[in-house]
């Protein structure tokens, strides 16, 4: 009787490691197969002279993780290692970093390297209400669509029958269950001393900043200090543009500069006439009491503004009730190449008004200087003692402006956002 009982105990026991292995077998085999086909890589091209993959689909590598491949008719993997990342203008990225997770729309292209910890370049990212600068050296992971560039550039993306995968895939494995024979404890294999001493050798020790410690103290490396990025914000105010509509004649507007006129002295204000459609500029050394404003081509070079239109409209006031006329100009500047913007009689700040903005230049060792520019000069560069600063961008809407350093002495280049 107890004969039998062990021979059902032990077929019981066989069959569920049996039904276990063919379970675990069969989830295997769907996980690889969900995970290897949503991830391919498509035909190559070549971005700054480096030839980059792109990638089907959105993803989390970043350089020094490593892409495998397999043909389906073998089973043996191979695996590249990823070296760079290209990510494209306007498209939708999550960045993981120090300071938390964004997600947004990337506004500028770049490119992510094995040694991005050490880099200093800002990434700007437009979410729904602003945008944000992130620095390369903070981010931990990156998801989102690219190319890569990898160590083996000779990848079979020609090939239909091949599976990738960002991770080592694992083969199926059956379990032999034809094993008669009871195993064996063995002696394993004592550890190796990996100590430097022996059992009757008297360690040195040393103190070291209070602590007890077998090992020689290193000496620490002191890292030179680098040069403060040397710019601060003074001021930043917006001046309202410099043309007043002061009155018309018939469908002829008249205009004032502001910023050569006193308003306090108005037997002295001087009325441009303006004609509509014709193109006008500063004229040079006016004498007092004449116009300031002459008529030319539009091909000048110093071409200032063109009024493309003039209308005279009635306005209620909501307080007295009366009406009165009201003359409104669309006004095209070519200096500032804005779009046209509308100007009338009642309004002496015009929406083409321009922010100026005043930062203090400051490096150890030399003077404070000034530099000085208004929201129309995105693009240009200012140098200070060789070092060149140029506006990069400038939202006005969110009142931010973007300025990056060049040094000739340093490899990257730095940018800095500043709130105004």
């Amino acid at each position: 009787m107890k004969s039998h009982l062990e021979k059902i105990f032990l077929f019981l026991i066989l069959s569920i490691f049996t039904f276990l292995a063919l379970i675990i077998k069969e989830e295997s085999k769907v996980h690889e197969n969900n995970n290897s086909t949503s991830f391919s890589v498509l035909s190559s091209k070549k971005i700054n002279n480096q030839k980059y993959y792109a990638v089907n689909t959105s993803s989390s590598l970043m350089p020094g993780d490593f892409l495998y491949y397999e043909l389906v008719d073998e089973k043996e993997t191979f695996n590249t290692e990823v070296l760079s990342i290209y990510y494209y203008r306007n498209t939708k990225l999550k960045i993981f970093h120090k300071g938390g997770v964004v997600s947004g729309t990337l506004r500028k292209s770049f490119t992510i390297d094995k040694n991005w910890s050490e880099s200093r370049e800002l990434v700007n990212l437009k979410t729904s209400s602003e945008t944000v600068a992130v620095q390369v050296s903070d981010i931990s992971l990156i998801f989102g669509e690219s190319s890569i560039q990898v160590e083996d550039e000779n990848l079979p993306v020609s090939e239909t029958n091949i599976l990738w995968s960002t991770y080592q895939r694992t083969f199926d494995v059956t379990a032999d269950y034809s094993i008669s024979e009871k195993p064996k404890w063995t002696l394993q294999r004592p550890d190796r001393n990996s100590s430097d001493y022996d059992l009757f050798t008297p360690p040195v020790i040393y103190i070291h900043e209070g602590k007890l410690t077998t090992r020689v103290p290193s000496v620490k490396e002191e890292k030179e200090d680098l040069e403060p990025f040397g710019l601060k914000l003074i001021s930043a105010n917006k001046t309202p543009y410099p043309l007043l509509l002061v009155g018309w004649v018939s469908s002829i507007p008249y205009f004032q500069l502001l910023e050569n006129e006193s308003a306090e002295l108005p037997e002295k204000i001087v009325r441009n006439r303006v004609i509509p459609n014709t193109y006008y500029k500063r004229k040079l050394n006016p004498k007092p009491g004449q116009p300031q404003l002459v008529a030319c081509d539009n091909n000048d070079s110093d071409a200032w503004f063109v009024v493309e239109s003039f209308e005279v409209q009635p306005f209620k006031n909501a307080k007295t009730g009366g009406i009165k006329p009201v003359g409104i100009a669309t006004v095209k500047d070519y200096i500032s190449n804005r779009p046209p913007f509308k100007i009338n009689s009642l309004n002496t700040d015009a929406p083409a008004g321009d922010f100026h903005f005043t930062f203090g230049v400051s490096f150890p060792g030399i003077p404070e200087e000034k530099l000085r520019f208004t929201s129309v000069d995105l693009g240009k560069t200012y140098t200070f003692s060789g070092r060149d600063f140029e506006i990069t961008s400038l939202d006005l809407d969110s009142r931010r402006v973007s300025i990056t350093k060049k040094d000739p002495r340093v490899p990257d280049n730095i940018s800095r956002i500043f709130q105004f």
